[in-house]
């Protein structure tokens, strides 16, 4: 069986006094004549050196104890925190009797992988505010808010998802400054003008990787898009006029394709430039056409003329409009005359499936006034077997596009008369009143067999009693037109006598309202 160390310790250390003190002893009798006085005073001066010795190691044993006890102290404090800051429990693997350096060490055996767990959640943490931070400063938005210092698995999952929601805004927001800033210089181009304002040249000019992407400045951005846009449809408007205004002139004047083909080619666009070289475009044409007047006023005459042809317009309702039959040729006339024509265009335009259809209407009731003519021919039968069977089934289709296309006015006129207190006239008659008013009588139809039966036999002349056509209606007169009275102030001191004897004293209101529309127009680049 093994000594006990500690036993062996004192009895070394007994042995060791015993051989050491004689050679003390005999050191100090050389030296000095060793009394009684002298050799205590060197023998407490050993014990006390001795004793020294031994307070020495037992405050530093003393002292290690101590420091393993606080070591032991704050193990057991961080095993608490780590509990709570990683929310769960830690097994304690020691006993309360174990040696203080057992405790310790397996204390921090059993600490070992939770301290690496919360390391690596702070770095993650710390990895993830920073980018966090980089985003935030460059959004101008707030960072996520996190109370604990150790965030769990899911303040690191939320924090995660703030951080790709950041970045998706940044993706918007850079791609949106992008877009607004093509579409910003884009738009300066087409002006022809430059940024005017510290931000707007920091938006087309300056470096975007360092432009603040904050909510502030994305909505100071749409503003200025808008205030752009803005600027471009007031510019393209005021363009579309001109154009409108000078291609009425190169009409009125009859300026050759050729140059208005130059003149387009090389002013285009809505810039200023553009918009300086149609005004005084213009104003050259408006010379020209002051120096043509009266060309120009028969010009639109014609145009008008054409308008009443296509709409029907009575002689009376032709009247109406007195400027049409004046001597006079100055601009006064010539600004009624293009308000006429102006507003004759608008109503057409507006009502042109109404005016269609009608025609339409007209066609086919002649076609049917053929057949009904046809139909009293005595002669029909002879040789034309396979024309009449033709001829019926043209007849038949004709009559039912008749039907059709009356269906659909029947549908439509109400809707007009209700739009513009008052009926829909064609050739002066309310055509409402007449749809619903009459039916076109048909010819007598003849079946294939009945067809065949009669050339087959001996042909017979239709009896007089099935006659059957069409009686064209003579349509009377009807006004619907304003009196232009205002004008005929003015000009009725320069008309002849025999043109005012033809306005009709009476006077019926008119069917047309009367808004101003830009003409026809030669299409012109936008660039």
């Amino acid at each position: 069986m093994e000594t006990d160390p500690m036993e062996k310790l004192v009895d070394d250390v007994a042995a060791l006094t015993r051989d050491f003190i004689p050679v003390i002893t005999d050191e100090c009798k050389a030296m000095y004549r060793f009394e009684y006085n002298l050799q205590k005073k060197y023998a407490d001066r050993v014990l006390t050196l001795v004793k020294d010795l031994y307070d020495d190691v037992l405050k530093e044993l003393v002292g290690k104890k101590s420091q393993m006890v606080k070591e032991i102290e704050a193990c057991l404090k961080e095993h608490s925190q780590l509990q709570q800051d990683l929310h769960l429990t830690i097994e304690k693997h020691f006993r309360d009797d174990d040696p203080l350096q057992i405790i310790l060490h397996t204390l921090n055996d059993d600490m070992k992988a939770y301290r690496e767990m919360k390391a690596e959640r702070l770095k993650t943490l710390a990895d993830l505010r920073k980018k966090e931070t980089e985003l935030c400063d460059l959004l101008g938005v707030e960072p996520l808010v996190i109370t604990s210092a150790l965030p769990s698995e899911t303040n690191l999952h939320e924090l995660d998802q703030h951080i790709f929601v950041l970045r998706k805004t940044k993706i918007d927001r850079s791609d949106k400054l992008n877009m607004s800033r093509e579409r910003l210089n884009d738009m300066m181009r087409r002006l022809e003008s430059v940024p005017s304002t510290e931000f707007e040249k920091e938006v087309c000019e300056g470096n975007l990787s360092v432009f603040k992407l904050t909510e502030q400045n994305m909505n100071k951005l749409e503003d200025v898009v808008v205030k752009y846009e803005t600027l471009v449809g007031e510019a393209t408007e005021r363009v579309d006029l001109l154009e409108s205004k000078l291609e009425k002139l190169w009409d009125r004047i009859r300026l050759p394709d050729d140059e208005r083909r130059a003149f387009n080619e090389t002013y285009y666009g809505i810039g200023r430039s553009a918009v300086s070289a149609l005004t005084h475009e213009i104003e050259r044409c408006e010379i020209l056409k002051r120096a043509n007047m009266k060309s120009v006023i028969e010009m639109v005459r014609k145009e008008i003329a054409n308008l009443w042809d296509r709409m029907t317009f009575t002689t009376e309702a032709r009247m109406d409009f007195n400027a049409y039959f004046t001597d006079t040729y100055n601009e006064d006339v010539l600004e009624l005359h293009e308000m006429e024509q102006s507003r004759l265009e608008h109503y057409y335009e507006k009502y042109k499936d109404l005016f269609t259809m009608a025609d339409k209407r007209d066609h086919l009731l002649s076609k049917m006034e053929e057949f009904a003519a046809s139909a009293k021919d005595p002669n029909r039968y002879k040789n034309r077997g396979g024309q009449l069977l033709r001829e019926e089934k043209e007849r038949k289709s004709t009559e039912a596009q008749l039907a059709k296309i009356e269906s659909q006015l029947k549908r439509a006129l109400p809707e007009f008369h209700m739009e513009n207190n008052g009926p829909f006239l064609w050739r002066g008659e309310d055509l409402f009143a007449i749809l619903t008013a009459e039916k076109v009588p048909a010819p007598k139809t003849y079946s294939s067999r009945q067809l065949n039966v009669q050339l087959g036999t001996k042909r017979m002349t239709p009896s007089s009693s099935n006659d059957s056509g069409i009686n064209m209606r003579q349509l009377s007169s009807d006004s619907i037109l304003s009196s232009y009275s205002r004008f005929q102030e003015h000009i009725d001191a320069g008309s002849s006598p025999a043109k005012r004897a033809r306005t009709p004293a009476k006077r019926t209101p008119s069917r047309i309202p009367a808004p101003r529309t830009p003409g026809s127009k030669t299409p012109r680049r936008f660039i």
